[in-house]
């Protein structure tokens, strides 16, 4: 899954604190019943029957510079995901997603066009797997990224780009369409900022103090990985993908200048699970909507208690 969120980080803020940082953190859904299910195979049993948890834990860090003489920044973050799915009620016959080990390499450039343009470069080389048995070829993936972005004032960004990513599960190409905008609610009074990167968030945010920020986030989520076990089916390449769009509020508290809280919470509006063999589906299966609880907790990096 790329970091595209990252995207949408303040070019100034992001240039005049260049500190390393990391992070980990922790990512819920309760239980949720399945409300459709596309098989294959006939499947007689109640859907209601049928219930899927899943869980995310996550570390990541960042180490940022300037390369080729100070015209490109770089940022390196390395990071590790353990997913966890437990199933309720799956009988054995029933292919369902498997705990997965995810680890990345995010490469990050950015710098400036003209005085006006600026482009954003993302690669992503990873290992996306189950770990049930030695590595294999397709337990390897790489995904990438690259935006073009035109400052349109004091206030207002925009730009446009393509991505190849499994934000949405399979690996696809996506165009990318970007919007920032910056202001204060009223004179004198707190600032904001609204952040629109399609398809993948829309996000607004108010920031009543250095300390605070609250918003309002609508975001797809999303990756794929392979597996080696599938119940009792036989599949020659299976592969786990799966994508949620979440909707809900957003609090990031800077605790020092050296240490910030993200909590995110709300509800999930879609989400999907496959198994595939990388092109046919085995097995399509719909969670229903249900609350998410996500913490990430970051030592370095920016922060506004340091300007």
């Amino acid at each position: 899954m790329l970091l595209l969120v990252f995207l949408l980080i303040p070019g100034q803020m992001l240039f005049a604190q260049m500190r390393p940082s990391l992070s980990f953190g922790h990512q819920t859904w309760p239980s949720s019943p399945v409300s459709s299910l596309d098989l294959s195979q006939p499947y007689t049993g109640s859907l209601s029957d049928l219930e899927v948890w899943t869980d995310i834990r996550f570390v990541r860090g960042s180490y940022p510079m300037f390369i080729n003489k100070g015209k490109m920044f770089l940022d390196i973050q390395p990071g590790f995901q353990r997913i966890e799915f437990r199933h309720n009620n799956w009988t054995e016959e029933l292919p369902h997603p498997t705990d997965a080990y995810i680890i990345d390499l995010n490469l990050i450039a950015m710098g400036q066009l003209t005085n006006k343009w600026s482009y954003v470069a993302q690669a992503t080389p990873a290992i996306k797997s189950g770990l049930e048995q030695k590595m294999a070829g397709d337990d390897f993936a790489i995904e990438g990224a690259l935006l073009a972005t035109r400052q349109a004032g004091e206030s207002t960004s925009y730009g446009f780009g393509l991505a190849y990513s499994t934000n949405f599960g399979a690996p696809i190409p996506i165009p990318l369409l970007q919007l920032d905008y910056k202001a204060s609610l009223w004179s004198g009074g707190p600032a904001w900022r609204g952040s629109i990167l399609l398809p993948s968030s829309i996000e607004a945010w108010v920031i009543p103090s250095k300390r605070l920020e609250v918003g309002l986030q609508l975001r797809s989520i999303g990756d794929r990985h392979h597996i080696t076990e599938v119940s009792s089916a036989s599949i020659k390449r299976p592969y786990s993908d799966y994508f949620d769009t979440v909707l809900g509020p957003s609090v990031i508290l800077y605790i020092t200048p050296w240490m910030n809280l993200n909590i995110e919470s709300g509800f999930s509006i879609y989400r999907q699970m496959q198994i595939t063999d990388g092109r046919d589906e085995l097995i399509s299966f719909e969670p229903e909507q249900a609350g998410f609880l996500r913490w990430q907790l970051t030592f370095g990096g920016q922060s506004p208690l340091r300007e």
